[in-house]
């Protein structure tokens, strides 16, 4: 896409994220999300926030998924916190 001068949106971002998810590529999705506002200025919606908790806790990433939750600059909706809850509950968080 870069090479041809197309700029990722946030449909893009999404789609990649959601990939990220399903094959468990947890650095490169982190990377993606990092990107996504210092890189191409473009703001993380809900749906972004979701398939980066979806990919931390589903891949057993807890530290990266405790700090992503203290950082993040939207407050995660009720659907976030239950996956967060059992991302703890099957990782045997304290």
């Amino acid at each position: 896409m870069e090479a041809e001068g197309i700029k990722p949106d946030h449909v893009t971002f999404k789609g990649v994220l959601l990939a990220c998810v399903e094959e468990g590529i947890v650095k490169f999705g982190n990377d993606c999300f990092n990107s996504m506002r210092s890189e191409y200025h473009v703001l993380p919606w809900m749906e972004h926030y979701d398939c980066m908790i979806e990919l931390y806790s589903g891949h057993g990433c807890m530290d990266e998924l405790e700090n992503f939750m203290r950082t993040m600059t939207i407050e995660p909706t009720l659907a976030m916190l239950n996956r967060v809850l059992a991302a703890c509950q099957k990782n045997e968080c304290p």
